[in-house]
């Protein structure tokens, strides 16, 4: 039998592939090997370490009221023809609520005009027979200048008693035209008040009538609130009103982690006997990222003391871990775990005591998750 030999140049060759090959399949397995292990950057959210004033603040209950808001009421006595809004119907200013039924009062605003009309005619004719008078005395005068036997005094005096009374005619017309004028102008009034308005813009919260039925002056027909102008009030204990002033900016809590700033606008001075407190009125900020509604509830941290300066901590950034705290810090993309020292709270922060400087990025969501040295990516600070 014939041996084959691997010692030749061909079989050499080959060696060689088969270890070439065997080397960049493992170099090529350690790369998938390492793109497979490699760790993806976790998504958090930041926010900067600040230095601020701070200041002891005594939680205090509000709410919010409405600067404008109540009963609309009928102005006029009659029955309800229809009711245009309803309740939940966001009103413009001059938008038509309800309608009291107006035959009666068209009747009575044409008889106001018939009055009118009469008067006037009255005034014309007296102002006719005053003229015709005037120009028979004058004409009578000039006979008695000219000593003229046509002139008779018998008849000069009737005129001018004639000329007198149709003055004193011509006067009683004009004041009752007058007092017509009025009178319709009074029924045009009434006639304008059947239809009922909304006095300022607001939303219906309450309606009071249904047709058909017979209002009074001053009987509610709808309560109207304007819920796009809103302020807070709240009563806050006489012992603290001290160091509060018109124009002093208030923090409000309003759930979730999310705050605004009001300013003072207004100390009421009219303390309660039972509970000495005070209100207090507050403007909120134009725009809040929360719905807000006439008597909702808001906290509002009133300042208490002078404060001090100091660095401060997002509350969601602190982690309890045994006896001690410790946040997560963005350093160069990646997330390290500093040890602190915190104080008293401030609203949704913490006063930072040590382990942190100002303008370092904590992060205060996506930590749970977190460990030491893990690569994260966020939007940047807010």
């Amino acid at each position: 039998m014939k041996r084959i030999s691997l010692a030749g140049p061909s079989s050499v060759a080959l060696a060689i592939v088969v270890v070439l090959g065997a080397a960049l399949g493992i170099v090529g397995w350690s790369d998938r090997a390492a793109a497979q292990g490699a760790e993806q950057p976790a998504l958090v959210k930041v926010e900067a370490v600040r230095a601020e004033r701070l200041v002891r603040t005594l939680p205090v209950l509000g709410r919010f009221v409405a600067r404008q808001g109540g009963e609309v009421s009928a102005k006029i006595n009659g029955p309800v023809a229809s009711v245009t809004a309803q309740v939940g119907d966001r009103l413009k200013e001059g938008d038509v609520i309800a309608q009291i039924d107006t035959r009666t009062l068209e009747a009575q605003n044409d008889l106001r005009k018939a009055q009118v009309d009469e008067q006037t005619s009255r005034i014309r004719v007296a102002q006719a027979e005053l003229k015709k008078a005037q120009l028979e005395m004058e004409r009578l005068d000039e006979l008695r200048a000219n000593k003229s036997a046509a002139f008779q005094k018998a008849r000069f005096d009737d005129i001018s008693q004639q000329v007198e009374r149709t003055l004193g005619d011509l006067g009683v017309a004009r004041a009752a035209l007058k007092q017509a004028r009025a009178n319709l102008a009074s029924a045009e009034i009434e006639l304008d008040h059947a239809t009922i308005r909304a006095p300022y813009p607001g939303v219906v919260t309450v309606r009071h009538i249904s047709p058909g039925v017979y209002v009074s002056v001053g009987a509610p027909i709808v309560t109207l609130v304007d819920d796009l102008d809103l302020e807070i009030e709240a009563d806050v204990p006489a012992t603290n009103l001290a160091s509060l002033e018109p124009g002093d900016a208030v923090e409000l809590v309003l759930g979730e982690g999310r705050t605004a700033t009001a300013r003072v606008r207004a100390i009421v001075p009219e303390e309660n006997p039972l509970t000495r407190t005070r209100p207090v009125r507050l403007t909120p900020p134009r725009e809040i990222d929360v719905p807000t509604a006439a008597n909702q509830s808001v906290t509002i941290a009133l300042p208490v003391g002078e404060g001090h300066e100091g660095l401060t901590v997002h509350k969601d950034a602190v982690t309890r871990r045994g006896e001690g705290y410790f946040v997560y810090v963005v350093v160069k993309g990646a997330a390290e775990s500093r040890p602190i020292t915190i104080g008293e709270a401030y609203g949704s922060r913490f006063e930072v005591k040590s382990g942190l400087a100002e303008g370092d990025l904590v992060v205060i969501r996506g930590n749970e998750r977190l460990r030491p040295g893990q690569p994260v990516t966020h939007d940047g600070a807010s």
